[in-house]
């Protein structure tokens, strides 16, 4: 076959499937017109009224001129992580965020997030790189602990607790700085 017939059918076939295409599309667009037109819109139900409960609760605790109420902000909260064995007393306005592996967890104050206390378990911790004039060794319900004088990158101090579970073959850190941190490592508990 010539050059020039080859062409021919090739932009014969081309035009074809264009035509072809065009038809379809037209009927397509058409039957959809038609199908949106026969349908009717829904009603719109509105949603019923649902009465709200509400309770009054009698008052638990009565104020006197004498009486010191204390702030939800020093209030303490008990903290039980079945995964490490372990359980501590932490503000209750810290937040508290879980890693997704659940073996580390981090109680952060919500002003300030210089303030945390930091958990972790694992078969062996790391060692921080201190000196020895800042290692203590401490006890920690009763088990043998050792305490770190740390700092972190910002030259802040922190502190680091490094005690190995009674009954599990794995090491547990609390980290943090100041009261908030001494009072969960004073109520610091091993549990099963």
């Amino acid at each position: 076959m010539a050059k020039g017939t080859i062409f021919l059918f090739f932009v014969i076939s081309i035009t074809a499937v264009f035509l072809v295409g065009i038809n379809l599309g037209k009927k397509i667009g058409i039957s959809q017109s038609n199908l949106s037109a026969n349908l009717s819109p829904t009603s719109i139900i509105s949603p019923s009224k649902t009465p709200t409960p509400t309770a009054t609760l009698p008052p638990t605790i009565s104020a006197t001129d004498s009486a010191v109420l204390t702030p939800i902000s020093s209030a303490k909260v008990s903290f039980t992580d079945k995964t490490c064995g372990i359980s501590f007393s932490y503000p209750g306005n810290f937040i508290r965020q879980e890693t997704t592996n659940e073996k580390s967890i981090i109680f952060t104050h919500p002003d300030n997030d210089k303030i945390s206390i930091a958990l972790a378990c694992t078969e062996k911790i790391p060692i921080p790189p201190v000196k020895a004039e800042n290692i203590e060794s401490i006890i920690v319900d009763g088990q043998p602990a050792t305490l770190y004088h740390d700092t972190n990158s910002d030259s802040s101090p922190r502190d680091e607790v490094i005690v190995k579970h009674p009954s599990r073959d794995e090491e547990v850190i609390i980290a943090g700085y100041g009261n908030n941190f001494q009072q969960a490592l004073a109520s610091f508990k091993f549990v099963e």
